[in-house]
């Protein structure tokens, strides 16, 4: 897979423009990163339809200076994990076994910022009277099949119930990330839950289903599905957490391959994740 990164300084002129366009038709890259864009977003929009790529994120320039694009064709099977005004971190082709993790910097950032040790996310309970609800995906390559799993946990982290479900591998990741939720939905129906958090590790999908934005394709249908069924809930938020602080519904989702078709455990999840969902609940005791 071929990936550009560029510092533009700025796409304000045609000749910036036109040396991107050159580059790209000589390299062909699936991902494009480009630094100091100087670009405010109509700009972008611009530079997106002229290089002809599906997908774009961008991180405002601030004041005079600065500002990040990524780029990328559907065909990197790219999701967004977090961005700031010095990178972008991606993964692509996740849950591949070849999945890999696209991390873009950009400049150095202040030592207060880079002083601070990394820390992993943990799964956080939702507040008294919510549940929440994580789903994740997985894919089995060879098999030619994709999981989903679901779990559902109240304010204690106890478990109200999961769900491992296996499907063909006949849609592309952001159809397999809204699938996930529809299926999400169908479970909390049918434990008469009112009053939920759906949370996922995919940042795109939180994002649509929060600014209600418009896919003129399959997700898009799926979406509108999933828009429908929101109306089921007295009340529903959308947050994105890390891959690390959606472990159980990850493992739930790798787990489908074990299944024919779909298993649903009420109150429960496989005795093979009891310590994970133990260990959640004792990050925060």
């Amino acid at each position: 897979m071929n990936c550009l990164v560029w510092n533009c300084c700025g796409l304000g002129n045609l000749r910036t423009g036109k040396e991107l366009g050159d580059m790209i038709q000589a390299k062909d890259p699936f991902v494009v990163f480009l630094v100091e864009t100087l670009a405010d977003e109509a700009r972008l929009d611009t530079v997106q339809q002229s290089i002809d790529y599906e997908h774009k994120w961008v991180v405002p320039k601030e004041g005079r200076g600065g500002g990040l694009v990524l780029f990328w064709k559907s065909i990197a099977n790219l999701e967004m994990i977090d961005s700031s005004q010095y990178y972008i971190d991606t993964w692509i082709d996740r849950g591949f076994e070849h999945e890999w993790r696209f991390t873009d910097f950009y400049g150095e950032p202040p030592p207060s910022i880079r002083i601070v040790p990394p820390t992993v996310q943990k799964w956080k309970p939702p507040d008294h009277g919510l549940v929440k609800i994580n789903c994740d995906r997985a894919r089995f390559t060879e098999e030619n099949r994709v999981g989903n799993g679901v779990v559902i946990r109240n304010s204690e982290g106890l478990v109200l119930g999961s769900l491992s479900k296996r499907i063909p591998q006949a849609y592309s990741p952001p159809e397999i990330e809204a699938l996930a939720v529809t299926t999400v939905m169908e479970l909390a129906s049918n434990l008469g839950l009112q009053r939920a958090i759906l949370e996922t590790d995919s940042l795109v999908l939180v994002m649509a289903l929060r600014d209600d934005t418009e896919f003129f394709s399959t997700v898009g249908l799926v979406l509108d599905e999933i828009r429908h069924k929101v109306n089921f809930f007295n009340e529903l938020h959308y947050s994105h957490v890390k891959r690390e602080g959606n472990i159980v519904a990850h493992k739930l989702a790798r787990h489908a391959i074990c299944v024919s078709d779909v298993v649903v455990w009420m109150g429960d999840v496989p005795v093979l994740l009891f310590p994970v969902v133990l260990a959640d609940i004792a990050s925060f005791s």
